[in-house]
């Protein structure tokens, strides 16, 4: 009797270990994939970031183009604690409207972003917010954005890179654009079992190269000052000054108008460059061999 319930329980034993190996077959060889997924939808967030591109030169070394550091900003809304109080600070700091930024954290979404290309100065005072708030979810990932120093000198020679994709889309922004290198990189960030994301790997950058232009920047602003004055006084649909040195055929400037100001380009409807998009009739060649007429 004794020997058969010592039988009878070593089976149950047995079985029951069974049971769990076939559980552990089902789910770690036949569900692997469909269960890898799941956890990478829960634990998992891939986002875009700007990647820097090369710098872009006048012929004596002055910086007309140049990418430089910001930050994105973005919460896991369903962890914050207090939505008005972060909105309200957030406002203060990136000078964006309360009723803006409380839309994006009061959103469905999980992962919000709330700003993008935020000057670099403020990360201080956005990790100070954050630990004062505890709001451990609110967090900042590291990106870039294009810079124009001289404004709208040379602007429609120099071009503009777009602040959604990185990518240059006029000008020499756009002809150089595979050696400039940029365009829009992921990052693959994971959440730990508090919902805080941090940053498990990144895509590498791009090969990018400076450029040195044959423009030189002072030229270039005294003809520009010199093509508004004759706008002004004429006011032409279009006008141009191009300054080629004889010697090289380099140019050495060209102002242009209609022009615009490459750190504000979504603000201008005109971004062709006249000297080199538009059409010209040929003048009459045949002048230099016609005889003058004497008197």
């Amino acid at each position: 009797m004794v020997k058969n319930k010592a039988y009878t329980v070593s089976f149950l034993i047995a079985l029951g270990f069974f049971i769990v190996i076939l559980r552990l077959f089902y789910f770690q060889i036949l569900k692997r994939d469909e269960y890898t997924q799941f956890i990478k939808k829960q634990y998992y967030t891939q986002e875009k970031i700007i990647l820097p591109r090369g710098t872009i030169y006048d012929r004596n070394g002055k910086i007309l183009a140049i990418s430089v550091p910001t930050i994105d900003i973005f919460v896991l809304t369903k962890y914050i604690k207090n939505k008005e109080l972060l909105a309200k600070e957030l406002s203060l700091i990136l000078k964006k409207p309360y009723y803006h930024i409380l839309k994006k954290l009061n959103s469905k979404q999980n992962y919000v972003v709330i700003a993008r290309n935020v000057d670099k100065s403020l990360k201080k005072r956005l990790l100070k917010l954050r630990r004062d708030l505890k709001e451990w979810n609110l967090g900042l990932i590291d990106s870039s954005k294009r810079f124009y120093p001289l404004g709208s000198i040379g602007g429609s020679n120099i071009g503009f890179v777009s602040k959604i994709t990185g990518k240059g889309m006029e000008g020499l922004e756009l002809k150089y654009d595979s050696k400039l290198g940029g365009g829009t990189g992921k990052i693959l960030m994971m959440k730990d079992a508090l919902g805080n994301p941090f940053t498990i790997e990144k895509e590498e950058e791009k090969d990018r190269y400076d450029i040195k232009l044959t423009i030189d920047s002072n030229i270039q602003y005294i003809a520009e000052e010199a093509l508004k004055k004759f706008v002004r006084l004429r006011k032409p649909k279009e006008a141009l000054i191009l300054i080629v040195d004889p010697q090289t055929g380099n140019i050495i400037a060209n102002a242009t108008y209609p022009d615009y100001n490459p750190n504000l380009y979504w603000k201008y409807r005109f971004h062709k460059n006249i000297s080199f998009q538009s059409a010209y009739e040929p003048g009459p060649f045949i002048k230099p061999f016609v005889p003058g007429r004497s008197n």
